[in-house]
């Protein structure tokens, strides 16, 4: 049999699941690993599925996103650490637009909902609380997660794109602290749709502790060598989700009997 009549009855059906937007927006083609298949014989062959998104047409046409930024204020921010870090969390809400939603969390040894989940419109509140930021105590990090994921959830039931960034520079040492502990965090996170990015500042971070917790969620982990480089990477990060066209996307296939 030619790949081309096993192509005929291939059926692929793209399920855009929990996403408003309008099709086409992803192109799928399919390929086997092979030129011929021969009749009569049991054998594997490799299907490579590939899904082409087009570009977004306007940014009005990108699913909302429901955005909450959780830093690190423990006393070793001080200094050019935490003013680049607010720096960096007022680009990622002059970013959004009025249909997204925010929400910051801050934390040391205790954790702060500084702003509630909530439309970016009010961005001079909102910017003025990322200004008050100050950097002391200890790093309550799985807390701080763990509040901060609380925030996306009031919105849970809508269609956004659910995604938590976090921005460290030291270890977790409130609370529960090992890697193991923030990877099944990431897990539980991801099964309700919530990812994690993870931004590691300087070399005193538990690596393995943000990379579990980012991979496990299905987010991004960047590390950050100067607290300078934060705005670059807040920006990248904004711009991977705010270009984001589909998710939770099922590909079935049905072959004939």
């Amino acid at each position: 049999m030619t790949p081309s009549k096993l192509c005929i009855g291939l059926f692929v059906s793209l399920l855009l699941t929990g996403s408003a937007l309008a099709a086409p927006l992803v192109n799928c083609t399919v390929d086997l690993d092979r030129t011929v298949l021969p009749a009569g014989q049991t054998q594997t062959a490799v299907i490579k599925i590939n899904l082409d998104a087009a570009p977004l047409p306007d940014r009005t046409a990108r699913p909302p996103v429901n955005l909450a930024l959780v830093l690190d204020r423990s006393g070793s921010m001080q200094g050019g650490k935490i003013a680049k870090a607010r720096e960096a969390a007022i680009e990622a809400l002059r970013r959004l637009n009025g249909t997204d939603r925010f929400a910051l969390v801050a934390y040391d040894h205790r954790v702060d909902t500084l702003v509630p989940s909530q439309s970016p419109r009010n961005s001079s509140w909102i910017e003025s609380r990322i200004r008050q930021i100050r950097a002391d105590g200890n790093t309550a990090l799985f807390g701080a997660v763990s509040q901060g994921a609380a925030e996306t959830r009031k919105h849970l039931g809508d269609d956004y794109i659910h995604r938590v960034i976090l921005l460290s520079d030291g270890l977790a040492n409130v609370g529960p602290s090992s890697p193991a502990d923030l990877g099944r965090l990431g897990a539980a996170l991801l099964k309700e749709g919530i990812s994690v990015s993870t931004v590691g500042i300087g070399t005193d971070y538990n690596e393995d502790l943000m990379v579990q917790l980012a991979s496990r969620s299905d987010g991004n982990h960047y590390f950050v060598a100067e607290s300078r480089e934060l705005p670059r990477i807040f920006a990248s990060e904004l711009g991977d989700v705010l270009s984001t066209v589909a998710r939770r996307v099922v590909i079935e296939i049905e072959c004939p009997e």
